[in-house]
């Protein structure tokens, strides 16, 4: 049993990219304490801590505290296959953050808890589920209540320790100040599964791997106390029950539950000043992760995006770009620490690489001057097998549709989405879709990649959005879409064998309006290197091109109005205004259609005359938010739309008069 896991968790250790094993020694800048939050009777379990200082702190001086939460701070290391029994001390996961990012000089504390079951915490993990959500607010709440603590909290993660700061987001705990999240998992089941399709082969064992983390034993050097609260093992059903659920409820609305309890509604709006980081081409937690919870932020937001994997933002070597840790505590002393010298806005709101390495600053992103154009999809027919990759010697098989060569640059950033007739006889198939940047030789290099489950009944409804990019396609280049049913090397899931056929449909790409200069200093990432090209097959390639909403060439970017000081790099947004119309209904109503908006949501007032009638929010769907709005009285009335957590944009309607 023993060898079984250390096997198990020897493959998957580089799939997951976890931490190498801890040698444990305590920094020697740094005094080091460990105790445990207090656990409720037949209730939430004792949680173990660590707590690091600045070397010679009286106990009299107060100090703002950085939290990180999480599966890895188990004194003998932090995955299965890298025990070391001897080790004396707590772990060293955040080693950078203090060698490199002077955690200690800048006055900092490190507080790293360990969730429920791992290390020396008492109980079982859930995997995200409502304890380890308990857990993260029981850690923020009582940091700020110690009497070492100034009460202001900052929480830093990456995976699944930045998975817990998303739940402190959603739980909303007393004290926490700011974050910054590296890479985050935001919802459980996206770690396993894409829209019903289960990810690629190790993903089935990491239930296990999580388990074999918990039950992992101390250092034979912990205290008395530290083997007394271990669980070492001693929950083999909770374990057996991790593991049978989550590979065993493929749909995010199964019936139990399961997955809705590991949802965080609360994060998505939350005020909390956030610094985020996530790679596009992040196989581990994918970058549809960012999408749902970063772009509904409400408060100060920061974010690097870009063509990296499942790394640190601090990894230059990885990210292509260096300076991060200068810039997340410009963002901890700001919010933390609350130094209001220090302008965190001097930095760009989101820092961006391209598809060739460029990096960019912009105001928000998904950018504001982001327009949708469609491309027609060609009916076909393919098999529910594997048989096919997204990318190198073994793609290319599906349904290919191919634009003709583009007259000038095209600029994709944001999330593709793909709307598809299907009909199957299968109660569970699959769909894949495959966006490609074609070059003048037939040669394609995948941009992103999505997949759905369909089904018999699914009909002309399929959607699927893809993974988020920013990619620009060159003059010359074509556009190429694959629907497929399998994309082996990222997706495994129980196929069905049996025929689909795809009626026709469209992929909407959002396309930038203005062309971009004045980058940053930057360079080409490996995971760019590492793409592999393939070429198209010829009869795809000969096949006419599909119909596209061609859109005008890139145009220059707006400047600052005749008369004032254009505005620094970190500040520029796009000069255009959201575009609000609205057309009178039935009755008493008024259907208002805003364009613009990007992924933010909008707050609409009804004004007439100069009294405000009615508010109301709404979300957007593909960058368009759309509603109708029943007034009680007749009269002129004009609506005012104002973009909420993005750039400062508005705008408002000619007047419409209600009889």
């Amino acid at each position: 049993m023993i060898r079984f896991r250390h096997l198990l968790a020897a493959a998957l250790a580089a799939a997951l990219m976890l931490p190498a094993a801890a040698q444990a020694e305590v920094p020697p800048n740094a005094d080091w304490t460990e105790t445990w939050i207090p656990g409720t009777p037949g209730g939430d379990p004792a949680l173990h801590v660590d707590i690091l200082k600045p070397k010679g702190t009286p106990d009299s001086v107060k100090l703002p505290a950085i939290v990180s939460v999480g599966p890895y701070f188990n004194h003998s290391g932090s995955t299965p296959d890298g025990i070391n029994p001897t080790a004396q001390g707590p772990n060293d996961r955040w080693k950078d953050l203090i060698e490199e990012g002077k955690l200690f000089e800048r006055g900092y504390a490190l507080v790293l808890v360990d969730l429920r079951g791992f290390g020396a915490s008492e109980g079982c993990n859930d995997f995200g589920g409502p304890g380890e959500q308990a857990d993260s607010r029981r850690a923020v709440e009582w940091t700020a209540s110690q009497p070492w603590s100034t009460g202001k909290v900052g929480m830093w993660g990456k995976s699944y320790d930045a998975w817990t700061e998303v739940m402190a987001l959603d739980e909303k705990p007393k004290g926490l100040a700011a974050t910054v999240i590296q890479a985050p998992i935001i919802d459980g089941y996206r770690t396993l599964y894409m829209r019903g399709v289960h990810y690629a082969a190790g993903w089935y064992a990491t239930p296990a791997l999580y388990q074999s983390i918990d039950a992992m034993p101390p250092s034979i050097f912990d205290s008395p106390e530290y083997f007394l609260h271990s669980a070492l093992g001693t929950n083999p059903a909770c374990y057996a029950a991790n593991i049978a659920l989550q590979n065993g409820m493929m749909d995010h609305d199964d019936a139990a539950g399961f997955w809705k309890e590991r949802d965080l509604p609360g994060a998505r709006g939350s005020d909390v000043p956030t610094l985020w980081t996530h790679g596009f081409m992040d196989a581990n937690t994918k970058a549809d992760n960012f999408m749902d919870v970063w772009t509904k932020l409400t408060g100060p937001r920061r974010a690097w995006f870009g063509q990296f994997t499942h790394v640190r933002g601090n990894e230059s070597d990885a990210v292509g770009r260096k300076g991060f840790f200068e810039e997340a505590f410009r963002w901890l002393d700001r919010y933390v620490k609350g130094d209001e010298s220090v302008d965190p806005f001097v930095d760009p709101v989101v820092e961006v690489a391209e598809g060739d390495g460029r990096w960019r600053g912009e105001a928000s992103w998904p950018p504001a001057d982001v327009v949708e154009r469609r491309m027609a999809l060609n009916p076909g027919s393919y098999t529910d097998s594997p048989g096919n990759d997204g990318q190198g010697s073994g793609a290319g098989n599906g349904i290919w549709s191919i634009t003709a060569p583009l007259p000038y640059d095209v600029h994709l950033a944001g999330v593709p989405t793909i709307s598809a007739g299907v009909v199957t006889a299968s109660q569970r198939a699959h769909l894949i879709g495959l966006l490609y940047d074609i070059d003048p030789t037939g040669r394609a290099t995948l941009i992103q990649r999505g997949a759905t489950a369909i089904n018999s009944s699914t009909g002309d409804s399929a959607q699927l959005e893809l993974y988020p990019d920013d990619w620009t396609l060159r003059k010359g280049h074509r556009i190429g879409v694959l629907l497929t049913g399998a994309d082996d090397s990222w997706w495994t899931p129980p196929h069905s064998q049996m025929p689909v056929e795809v009626t026709g449909g469209s992929i909407t790409l959002p396309l930038l309006s203005y062309q971009r200069g004045d980058y940053l200093e930057g360079e080409i990432t490996p995971a760019i290197r590492s793409r592999r090209p393939f070429q198209v097959p010829a009869e795809a390639l000969a096949a006419p091109p599909v119909a596209w909403e061609m859109p005008p060439a890139l145009a220059p970017r707006p400047s600052a109005p005749q008369g004032s000081a254009p505005p620094p790099p970190s500040a520029q947004r796009p000069a255009n205004r959201l575009k609000v119309v609205v057309r009178r209904a039935k009755g008493k109503r008024l259907k208002v259609t805003v364009r613009g908006v990007g992924t933010s949501r909008v707050r609409l007032t009804v004004r007439r005359g100069r009294t405000a009638v009615l508010k109301r929010t709404v979300a957007p769907r593909r960058g368009v938010a759309r509603v109708t709005l029943k007034l009680r009285r007749r009269g002129r009335y004009v609506v005012a739309a104002k973009l909420l957590g993005g750039p400062r944009l508005s705008g408002r309607s000619r007047a419409v008069r209600v009889r």
